[in-house]
C-alpha cells in the first residue's frame, strides 16, 4: 500500500473514531415540510437514546401517515431504540438518505442537502454504529457513508455488571443485532463484519458493498415492483427515476 493510501485511510479512521468518541447532545428529531407540503421527511440528528422513538412516532402521527422518508445524520447511540425506528420504518414503507462518500472518503452533507435539509452541526455529518441499524430498516435507501461495529452498551453501565451478568447481557445484544439485521435482509457476510468490528472501532463500508446491498429499493421490493409495474407509462417513469434521483 503506498504511503499516500495510508495516509488517507489514517485520516478517514481518525475522522471516524472522533465523531464516535464526541460527546453529542440527544438526537433532534424533527419534520421536514417541503413548501407544496406535497414531500415529508423526518430528520434524525445527533445521537440516539432512549425515548427518540416515541418522539418519531409521534411526527408520523402528527403528519397522518404522509411522511415519506427520513434523513439520518448521527453518529449513533442506542441500539435498541434504533432497532425501534428501523422496524417502524420497514412497516411504514420510508425511505432513509445517509451521507454521500466524498472523493477523499469522507461524509460529504452539503452537496446533496444543502437546497433541502443538511444538519444543523457540521460534525453530525456521518451515518455510525447504530445509525446503520436505522438505515438498514428504509425500502429505499440513498447515500454511500456507512460506519459499523458491534452494539455495545453505554460507558459506565456494562463496567459495573459482573463478568457473568455481562456475557449473558452482551450477548442477548449481539443475539438482538442478529436477528434484526436478518429480518432487514442483510447478508450473513456482513452481519459477520458488523458483528466482528470492535465497539472502539469504525468498518467504513466500501462503496460497492453499498450499492450492492444498501441501495435504492431493497431486492424484493425492486423486483415485486418490477413484475407488477412491467409496463409504465414514460410519465410513470419519469417520475420513478425522479424519485430516485432525490434519495441517492
Amino acid at each position: 500500500m503506498s504511503i499516500f493510501k495510508v495516509r488517507i485511510r489514517n485520516a478517514i479512521l481518525f475522522f471516524v473514531l472522533t465523531i464516535l468518541s464526541t460527546k453529542i447532545w440527544a438526537a433532534n428529531i424533527r419534520p421536514y415540510i417541503s413548501g407544496t407540503g406535497t414531500y415529508r421527511a423526518i430528520v434524525i440528528e445527533g445521537k440516539i437514546i432512549e425515548g427518540d422513538f416515541d418522539t418519531f412516532q409521534k411526527i408520523v402521527k402528527d403528519n397522518l401517515g404522509k411522511v415519506n422518508g427520513v434523513w439520518l445524520f448521527s453518529p449513533g447511540g442506542d441500539f435498541y431504540e434504533a432497532m425501534k425506528i428501523g422496524r417502524a420504518m420497514r412497516s411504514l414503507e420510508l425511505s432513509s438518505m445517509v451521507p454521500r462518500r466524498d472523493s477523499r472518503g469522507l461524509p460529504e452533507c452539503k452537496k446533496i442537502f444543502d437546497n433541502l435539509h443538511p444538519p444543523k452541526n457540521p460534525s453530525n455529518c456521518t451515518c455510525a454504529s447504530a445509525c446503520f441499524f436505522i438505515h438498514i430498516g428504509a425500502i429505499h435507501r440513498g447515500g454511500t457513508y456507512l460506519a459499523v461495529h458491534r452494539p455495545a452498551f453505554e460507558k459506565g453501565q456494562f463496567g459495573k455488571l459482573s463478568q457473568s451478568d455481562a456475557k449473558r447481557a452482551f450477548d442477548a445484544l449481539q443475539n438482538s443485532a442478529r436477528k434484526y439485521m436478518e429480518e432487514m435482509g442483510v447478508p450473513l457476510h456482513i452481519q459477520e463484519d458488523v458483528l466482528g468490528t470492535p465497539s472502539d472501532k469504525a468498518l467504513l463500508l466500501d462503496e460497492k458493498t453499498i450499492k450492492t446491498y444498501f441501495w435504492l429499493k431493497i431486492p424484493y421490493r425492486h423486483e415485486w415492483i418490477l413484475n407488477k409495474c412491467s409496463q409504465l407509462s414514460a410519465a410513470e417513469r419519469k417520475r420513478s427515476d425522479k424519485y430516485s434521483d432525490l434519495t441517492v
